[in-house]
Parts: structure tokens; C-alpha cells; sequence
């Protein structure tokens, strides 16, 4: 290692990872302490009970195949990450009903965004731009860059907390009108935190945007994905 200060991303199995700024010299291997958190673990409820809103989507999603079973073979980051967004989405309004009244169903899942197709073509996009346009604060228009082939224009939400606003990118409409678009949520609303505390510590740890942590920042926001989670318990160090 290179004398002068570098970043140390630490981890071990079902803890998260950490970063720390640690300063070399030619004199003596630097000694640090650093805590990791355990990770969280949760448990999902079956669809059925989760709300009519939500369950539409999620039927929709599903095609052919049963709601329930196709959901819950899902991987446990893309179930937590499906739940968030669209706990999020149901939160946010725009005039008479929220973001999520615009969505048909989920065309892909990951573990930090999910691909939504939209009913009824572009009108959430014109209900966003009327509400900038009114001088309402709900959203923000935002760059899409880290979205390629969402170039229809992309939004964030504005958050007071600085923490976990919801990204919308729009894809152009295709031949029959419909409308897909890519939906995140940035833990950081601030740009440079964002870039360098989420973005960047994800390219360098080949990691996503943890799905329990968003559920952490939505909770302190009195946003509660319909799903629980399971605090951990104990601390480490290394």
C-alpha cells in the first residue's frame, strides 16, 4: 500500500460493509477499529394480505402465473426492494391520488429499482411536469444518466430529511402507447453523498443499494413497506 490515505472497505459474511479513511505511513502498518452492523433479515407476508392496491400490481405482474407463488420465489432483496417503491409511490401525491395509481405492473424486478409499465401511456409524466409547472415542490426534474434508455425525461422527489427520495426515468412510449419506467430510491438525496456514499461504494463492492436500509429511511419517514423486518440484534468489530 501506498503511503498516504486511503479508503478500507471492510466486510464479513451477514454483516454490511464498511468504509473508513485510513492513513499509511512508511514507519508502521496502521491498526483500525471498525464496527460493522449485522445485517437485517425479513419475512413477507403472503399476497393476499397485502393491500388492494398493492395486490393489483402484483397480479398484474404475475401474467399467467399465480401472484402468490410468483412473488414469494422471488429473491428476498427484490421482494424488499418491490415493497419499498411502491410504499413509497403510494406516499407521494399528485393532485387527487398518488404515483402509484398510475402503475399497471412491475415488467422487471432487481434488488434496488423495479421496472414499472404505466397505465394509460405518459400521464404520470404530464402529472408531474403540471405539478413543477405549478410551482409545487413534490418533485424535481433530475438527471437520467445513470439510467440508459430512460431518456424521456427523469424526476426525484424532494425530500426535507435528505434521505430516500423516489427516482422515476421514462422510457419513450412504444408502438402501442405504453409507457415503462425505471423507479429507485436513493437512500442520499444530496448529490455528492449520493454519488460518493451510494453510487460509487456500490461500483467499487460490486454491491446494490441495500433494501433493508431503504426500509430504515422510509420508516423514520412513517413510511412502513408491507413487509418486516427484523432489527439485528448484536454488534461485531474487526
Amino acid at each position: 500500500m501506498e503511503v498516504g490515505e486511503h479508503t478500507v472497505f471492510v466486510s464479513a459474511p451477514g454483516y454490511y460493509e464498511a468504509p473508513e479513511r485510513v492513513r499509511f505511513s512508511a514507519r508502521r502498518t496502521p491498526r483500525v477499529d471498525i464496527v460493522l452492523e449485522p445485517r437485517h433479515r425479513a419475512s413477507f407476508r403472503p399476497v393476499g394480505r397485502l393491500s388492494r392496491e398493492v395486490r393489483r400490481i402484483i397480479g398484474n405482474s404475475a401474467g399467467d402465473l399465480d401472484p402468490g407463488a410468483m412473488f414469494l420465489r422471488l429473491p428476498d432483496r427484490q421482494k424488499a426492494g418491490a415493497l419499498n417503491i411502491l410504499a413509497k409511490m403510494e406516499a407521494v401525491t399528485l393532485g387527487d391520488g398518488s404515483v402509484l395509481s398510475f402503475v399497471d405492473r412491475i415488467q422487471k424486478f432487481a434488488a434496488d429499482r423495479i421496472y414499472v409499465r404505466l397505465l394509460g401511456g405518459s400521464g404520470l409524466q404530464a402529472a408531474i411536469d403540471r405539478d413543477i409547472e405549478g410551482g409545487n415542490d413534490t418533485f424535481t426534474e433530475a438527471l437520467g444518466a445513470l439510467h440508459p434508455g430512460f431518456d424521456a425525461g427523469s424526476y426525484k422527489t424532494t425530500e426535507r430529511t435528505g434521505q430516500g427520495n423516489l427516482q422515476l426515468s421514462f422510457a419513450e412510449p412504444d408502438e402501442s402507447g405504453g409507457v415503462l419506467v425505471d423507479a429507485d430510491i436513493d437512500i442520499y438525496t444530496d448529490v455528492l453523498r449520493h454519488m460518493f456514499g451510494e453510487v460509487f461504494l456500490n461500483h467499487l463492492t460490486n454491491a446494490r443499494t441495500d433494501p433493508f436500509r431503504v426500509y430504515d429511511v422510509l420508516a423514520e419517514a412513517d413510511i412502513r413497506p408491507e413487509y418486516d423486518l427484523r432489527a439485528p440484534l448484536r454488534r461485531g468489530t474487526t
